[in-house]
């Protein structure tokens, strides 16, 4: 209950607002001890593009991923969060997650329309 309201409010504060971005990507980055310089750049940059897809998704498509992906919440969790049921968790979560995998392939156009 208290996230949905936050939510809400984040929701409501951000309509008001120039658009910014919510997600640091330092903070999700979980980058284990690399055993070069190259690779921890390379890392960081596959997260960094991996949240700018994030980014460019539709807002239930963007909620559903950092709650069930991000978070790891449960599928009980999110539908509490999100008002939605379980069932509906789950779809939206195989297709925003299909959605940014063919994002990702640069399959999908910014308009959201396949190629």
């Amino acid at each position: 209950m208290l996230i949905s309201i936050a939510r809400n409010c984040t929701i409501d504060y951000l309509r008001k607002q120039r658009p910014v971005y919510l997600w640091p990507f330092e903070k999700f980055a979980q980058v284990t001890t690399p055993e070069s310089v190259e690779l921890k750049v390379t890392d960081n940059e596959t997260i960094k593009e991996l949240y700018k897809q994030i980014s460019m998704m539709k807002r239930a498509h963007k909620e559903v991923i950092i709650l069930r992906k991000i978070q790891e919440l449960s599928v009980k969790e999110t539908a509490d969060i999100l008002g939605w049921s379980e069932g509906k968790v789950k779809m939206m979560t195989h297709r925003a997650m299909e959605k940014l995998r063919l994002q990702m392939k640069g399959e999908v156009e910014a308009n959201g329309s396949f190629r």
